[in-house]
């Protein structure tokens, strides 16, 4: 899909490959270069990964993959693609030669058994990644509540932190899964050695040196309250920006628990800058104009402590969010009304200054919109090509 970066005109949205494993797609991710695209199918069996060349006319023929499991995560950083499965293996995928050159298990490969791999970070341009293991095994056979570093391409075990289980006053009493802070999103810093990892089920965001997690150790972490109301063990943050405004480094998270709310969290000083209401459930954001604002759509994602299970469910809404950040300590928060349920947003313009491109409605009826931030209005609006379901664009790749 293309837009005019002058007007903010869809330009093009075609269809560049299609077939039935297209029809599963769970997870997208395009590497730097804008090219190649890397695309998870829902199922276990057969090739369950794609790699795509998204340029027009196609450089090379979809490459399909297979993963031992059906994959539920993924990311791409330079030439290397990473993809984790339920069942908790882990590849890595050249972009250049679309093959796997590592597979590693990590119910074998670590020690205790890993259960399945969450979220992905990569540090020193690709050569190192760090890799969240959220979850206990409800049986007790693999652990996660632990953040590890592995070397690449090879996959090789570098680091093993296990973080402390601080807080059992927030462990479900009927869930074995979940017994521990739950980390998801992780975010290195870009200027110093600061590394914020989310914590789900304590409602908090860790900020760890990465000193620490090379030596595996566990001292030294800071846990900072996503809520509003500095309360732990409700907030659920699991969306996260990074943006930068003048010579600061800050993190942008919402919370997808009840109360909704949001922070900016500064890894450098290890502090909440700002803490904000807005409601539950808006999707990863993305910096727009230098960081002044970060935007976000609201897929509308709620988790409540359920009797059995931290229970998930998700009701998209028509607005957009729109976060301003012109003084951090002071953040302002404008919601702007779409024409159909907003579940997920993309820069139109290639410098993120101006246009937003807006995926909206439901069922068979998807559109698109771009909204003009100067004019603040939408100025195109189209019907999507088919059930868009996934997207992806050159600076990021969609989490859920």
């Amino acid at each position: 899909m293309v837009v005019d970066d002058q007007d903010g005109t869809i330009l093009s949205h075609r269809v560049l490959v299609e077939g039935p494993a297209l029809a599963l797609v769970e997870r997208i991710a395009v590497d730097a270069s804008g090219r190649v695209a890397v695309v998870t199918v829902a199922r276990a069996q057969g090739p369950n990964v794609l790699v795509l060349s998204v340029e027009e006319p196609p450089a090379f023929e979809p490459v399909g993959l297979t993963l031992d499991g059906e994959p539920n995560s993924l990311a791409a950083a330079g030439k290397i693609a990473l993809v984790g499965s339920r069942t908790g293996s882990i590849a890595a995928i050249d972009l250049e030669s679309r093959g796997l050159v590592a597979r590693i298990d990590a119910r074998s490969a670590m020690d205790p058994p890993g259960r399945r791999p969450e979220g992905f970070a990569f540090l020193d341009d690709g050569a190192l990644a760090l890799v969240s293991f959220q979850k206990d095994d409800a049986r007790g056979r693999s652990r996660g509540n632990r953040v590890a570093l592995f070397r690449l391409p090879e996959l090789e075990l570098v680091a093993d932190l296990h973080l402390p289980r601080s807080m059992p006053e927030h462990h479900h009493p009927s869930d074995m899964r979940e017994q521990g802070p739950g980390p998801e999103v992780i975010v290195p810093s870009g200027r110093s050695g600061a590394i914020a990892i989310t914590c789900d089920l304590y409602g908090a965001v860790a900020i760890v040196d990465r000193a620490a997690i090379e030596a595996g150790r566990a001292d030294g972490i800071v846990l900072l309250s996503a809520a509003v109301d500095e309360a732990y063990g409700s907030a659920f943050p699991d969306r996260v920006c990074r943006v930068e405004r003048g010579d600061r480094e800050l993190l942008v998270v919402f919370n997808a628990g009840a109360p909704g709310g949001g922070t900016i969290v500064e890894p450098a000083s290890k502090r909440v800058v700002a803490r904000f209401a807005a409601p539950h459930g808006l999707d990863t954001p993305t910096s727009f104009r230098g960081g002044s604002r970060v935007i976000a759509a609201s897929p509308g994602k709620l988790k409540v402590r359920g009797a059995s299970e931290i229970e998930k469910i998700g009701v998209p809404r028509p607005e957009l969010a729109i976060l301003g950040l012109d003084d951090p300590a002071a953040p302002t928060l404008e919601l702007v009304a779409t024409p159909g349920d907003c579940w997920a947003i993309a820069p139109g313009d290639a410098d993120a200054e101006r246009f937003v491109v807006v995926f909206h409605g439901t069922g068979g009826d998807r559109r698109i919109s771009v909204y003009d931030l100067e004019e603040r209005r939408f100025v195109a609006e189209r019907a999507a090509s088919g059930a868009v379901e996934r997207i992806a664009h050159r600076t990021g790749s969609t989490d859920r």
